[in-house]
């Protein structure tokens, strides 16, 4: 897996969005996070916590720590109760942040823009099954809960979603939803890196915006979410150059998926997975859609 990321970094001039993000500057900002924490004294076992918005400058962190920077937790907003309440259940000490945030009592926030980029090849010595992110969910399963995660297991993933949907260097993904959960980062940070894609770099949220993007960006790969998906029914969606809609977070309305095929022609993939677990089957809607389908990798057995 560590020779197939190798191999993706030395695609430098490759672009990660179509703004102009290059792999290659996604990687200097990467060594630039890693040499900060150092400077700071941040140890390689010391958790710190990661309040970003923009998809390359998560990227560049989740490389960092590949490369020797320090494992990251990510809360799933920067909330400042939400931000205490991370601290409370697993303490740190410094924030590495690109928008305003307000710490915990004892944090420090270390600006992106302080990073100085660092070129050069990464080298990635982070054991890829030792925990290297930790994911603060929102409470589905009851309350909020922190869980550990490996560069095998979001890594591993993300490549075998490109893999499984043929997603590549034509693509450009539009996502609809925020990095900081588990679907959202693995189909709209790791996704686009891995299958060497292009992302659009904001989130968006409302009908005419994605509407609007989808027309004008030519997006070939939709990340969204079952609201959205019926906020489009009455927005005039098209497939412009749709070729892929994914949807997942929360149960698809059948009748909002058959109303999506209708004006683009194209079935919706839903995803079942959960933080714990990351993607574990996929649903398609296509004119006569079935059961779920596990994904070829996972063993599993029905028990009575």
């Amino acid at each position: 897996m560590y020779r197939t990321i190798s191999s993706l970094l030395e695609q430098g001039d490759c672009r990660y969005t179509p703004s102009g993000t290059t792999v290659g500057e996604i990687e200097a900002l990467a060594g630039g996070i890693r040499d900060r924490f150092i400077e700071r004294g941040a140890s390689a076992d010391e958790p710190v916590c990661l309040c970003v918005g923009e998809r390359s400058h998560l990227l560049a962190a989740l490389l960092a720590s590949l490369a020797g920077a320090p494992p990251f937790i990510l809360p799933h907003t920067i909330h400042p109760q939400v931000l205490r309440e991370v601290h409370a259940v697993r303490p740190f000490r410094l924030i590495l942040a690109d928008t305003a945030v307000e710490p915990p009592e004892g944090a420090a926030v270390i600006p992106v823009e302080e990073c100085r980029p660092s070129p050069g090849l990464l080298k990635l010595v982070h054991p890829p099954d030792k925990a290297f992110l930790s994911l603060f969910t929102g409470g589905s399963t009851g309350k909020p809960r922190i869980w550990s995660k490996t560069p095998a297991n979001l890594f591993g993933e993300a490549l075998h979603l490109a893999g499984t949907f043929g997603i590549g260097g034509s693509d450009l993904i539009l996502p609809t939803v925020p990095p900081q959960h588990i679907y959202g980062l693995l189909f709209s940070v790791l996704l686009p890196f891995v299958a060497s894609a292009r992302v659009v770099d904001r989130t968006c949220t409302f009908p005419q915006e994605i509407l609007t993007t989808l027309q004008n960006e030519g997006a070939t790969v939709l990340v969204s979410v079952p609201i959205h998906y019926r906020a489009m029914r009455t927005g005039g969606i098209r497939q412009f150059s749709l070729r892929l809609a994914f949807s997942s977070a929360a149960p698809l309305d059948g009748d909002d998926a058959a109303a999506f095929r209708e004006q683009t022609g194209l079935a919706i993939n839903e995803i079942y997975g959960s933080t714990e677990t990351g993607g574990m089957a996929v649903r398609y809607y296509g004119e006569n859609h079935g059961s779920w389908e596990p994904f070829a990798c996972l063993d599993w057995k029905i028990l009575a």
